[in-house]
């Protein structure tokens, strides 16, 4: 619990969200695996799910507290790693994000798809906190990175809907109940230990060269990543920047 480390953790977190940010590469990445959980996990009277606009706040996810913590094999099985420690976080982000997801309602009455209604949903991550566990685990020259939440994490969520073509219905709230139990249920069962969320992070494809071969940005704010899977901070990353 080095003070020192989680500055330099929470540093490593806001060039990150900085990155997403200034990144339509990143951010349609991001869109891509939303898309994917999305439309796997929809409801059966529901179409497909198609997102409209992905908006980062501008407050950074803070972290307060980190601990290492004994490593517990997962449900999708534990990669070989060169270093089995775990890393339990403490943290908490305000002003998350703004999504707008649009869909169409099935209806399924007087008989099976015989009509369906636009649907546009807005959502507004309010807050998130929680204690998350995190590792970057290297198999050969791979590098992954994985997370879950020890405990279902707090969230603070508005949803906004407007259903119908011509005459729309406001803020259903029966809909909007429905989408908190769906949302809760996604994060316990795919996000939630045992369960891992597990990226493979392809590090030289997100690096941003320069004419003469220096690097001028990364993915995460590194000058190298060594053989050991050591990142260390870039230097010339300030406040400022972030």
């Amino acid at each position: 619990e080095n003070p020192d480390t989680i500055e330099w953790l929470n540093s490593l977190v806001r060039s990150i969200l900085f990155r997403f940010k200034t990144s339509s590469k990143l951010q349609n990445l991001l869109i891509e695996k939303m898309d994917e959980i999305l439309n796997n996990e929809r409801l059966s009277y529901l179409g497909r799910f198609v997102i409209t606009n992905l908006e980062f706040g501008k407050s950074p996810p803070r972290i307060e507290k980190i601990s290492e913590c004994s490593r517990v094999p997962d449900k999708i099985g534990t990669l070989k790693e060169t270093k089995n420690v775990d890393y339990e976080i403490l943290f908490s982000v305000k002003d998350c994000a703004n999504i707008g997801i649009e869909t169409e309602l099935i209806l399924n009455w007087p008989q099976a798809s015989s009509a369906t209604l636009p649907i546009s949903l807005f959502f507004k991550l309010n807050e998130v906190k929680g204690k998350a566990i995190i590792n970057f685990a290297n198999v050969g020259s791979q590098t992954f990175f994985e997370f879950c939440f020890s405990e279902e994490p707090f969230i603070d969520i508005g949803i906004g809907s407007l259903i119908g073509n011509k005459t729309k219905l406001k803020d259903v709230a029966k809909l909007s109940r429905l989408i908190r139990i769906k949302l809760r249920n996604v994060i316990k069962q795919k996000l939630t230990r045992p369960n891992v969320f597990r990226y493979q992070i392809n590090v030289l494809s997100d690096l941003d060269y320069s004419d003469d071969g220096e690097i001028k940005s990364a993915l995460v704010p590194i000058d190298v990543l060594n053989s050991s899977g050591d990142l260390r901070l870039r230097k010339d990353l300030t406040e400022e920047d972030i």
